[in-house]
């Protein structure tokens, strides 16, 4: 099964025609208002699945579900002086299997040292850069690369696998790919007063292709 969305530019679409030869001025011009601003059809094998609204495949919900607010990301910051002791916060971030990112503090913008992985090169950038800052300091912050960055990197991993799993799921109604979360209803009532709370309550799925919808509770 092979499924993708396609946007073919105004002389792409002239030659999917089959038409031979350069296409004229003319051609280009009417291709363009035609062919240049239209989403294709999904398809999956030979069945087209047209786009009733052209809209991206993946919507983007208004909140993540509560499994998902926890992240491992790690990320830390801290500013420090030349000699100051950076143990509590190498342990905090992470150091070396996260790298680190050193600059001054204030003043200056450069140097910034990027892709720190060991203590002689942290000591050296975090003494550079505390001498030409204007406060002493130099900020010390992880890099977020994902080269750089393994809890990034996992991230990252797990978003693409969410997107795998979105693209494989069909409407219950219209059979199209990329049904999933599209919003997040709100207003937990308080347990003993009743007063709703900013808390999600349910959450809507939908289709990209026919916008069926189809809200499934959370408490």
């Amino acid at each position: 099964m092979r499924l993708w969305v396609t946007r073919q530019p105004a002389c792409a679409a002239i030659a999917a025609r089959g038409r031979p030869g350069r296409s004229t001025a003319k051609e280009r011009r009417n291709a363009r208002g035609s062919a240049s601003d239209k989403v294709q059809s999904f398809r999956d094998g030979k069945q087209p699945l047209p786009l009733k609204h052209p809209q991206p495949l993946l919507a983007i919900s208004a909140a993540p579900p509560a499994a998902e607010q926890a992240s491992p990301l790690r990320m830390a910051s801290t500013s420090v002086g030349a000699d100051e002791d950076m143990a509590s916060f190498l342990s905090r971030a992470d150091f070396p299997n996260h790298q680190l990112i050193v600059r001054p503090n204030s003043g200056a913008l450069h140097p910034i040292h990027k892709g720190i992985c060991s203590i002689d090169a942290l000591a050296g950038a975090v003494r550079e850069c505390a001498g030409i800052a204007t406060d002493h300091l130099a900020r010390v912050e992880t890099d977020m690369r994902a080269h750089a960055c393994p809890s990034r990197r996992a991230v990252i991993a797990a978003a693409a696998e969410r997107l795998a799993t979105r693209i494989a799921t069909r409407c219950p109604s219209c059979r199209a790919p990329g049904w999933g979360r599209v919003d997040v209803v709100l207003g937990v009532p308080c347990a003993r007063c009743g007063t709703e709370v900013a808390r999600p309550r349910a959450e809507v799925d939908g289709c990209p292709s026919c916008e069926y919808t189809r809200g499934r509770p959370l408490i």
